[in-house]
């Protein structure tokens, strides 16, 4: 649950392990428990693998945690391997944009990754596409900057690199939610 300084509250759930357009990923979703179908942000196209994918009748938030290359170190071409949160996708309905709700999920997976020692966040480019709806890049404390590639294999270490970047320390508590609904 993430609260607004006029004391509203969102509740965000985990919706766990989804399976939608041929990606598995983690999910968090806001409002109440709906079918993909049933959503009208990233108008869902129907697989058969994917018949009990869940969003929120609000909107949701997809992510992966990824081992990626830092490339931000001194010594070229050894670059160090960490865990990031790779923010997939975010989708909010048309009567929710503006409210937070994006920022609030967002701001749960934050929390979660620093539970677990996670200290970046990352997203490929194009947030036009992927996150319509959040506020910038930049607002949310994200760089553009191409510091980390994907990082299973070596191959991977010259693969493209993600557009943004974010700390996790810079996600969150300076950023305030104004003027939230109660739900």
């Amino acid at each position: 649950m993430v609260e607004s300084e006029t004391g509203g509250v969102i509740r965000v759930r985990h919706a766990g392990w989804v399976h939608e357009n041929g990606l598995w990923v983690q999910r968090l979703y806001v409002g109440e428990k709906i079918a993909s179908p049933e959503r009208r942000m990233f108008p869902y196209q129907y697989q058969p693998a994917d018949q009990n994918c869940v969003t929120g009748s609000i909107g949701f938030l997809d992510f992966l945690v990824q081992k990626v290359y830092d490339h931000s170190y001194d010594i070229p071409d050894s670059p160090q391997m960490e865990s990031a949160v790779e923010l997939v996708r975010v989708g909010l309905e048309p009567a929710y944009h503006g409210q937070g709700y994006g920022l609030a999920m967002v701001e749960v997976v934050a929390e979660k990754a620093r539970d677990y020692g996670i200290s970046f966040l990352v997203a490929e480019g194009n947030p036009a596409g992927r996150f319509p709806h959040l506020r910038s890049m930049e607002q949310l404390g994200f760089v553009t900057a191409p510091r980390f590639s994907r990082g299973v294999t070596l191959s991977d270490f010259f693969s493209p690199r993600f557009a943004y970047y974010a700390e996790i320390s810079s996600i969150g508590k300076p950023l305030r939610i104004p003027e939230l609904p109660s739900q």
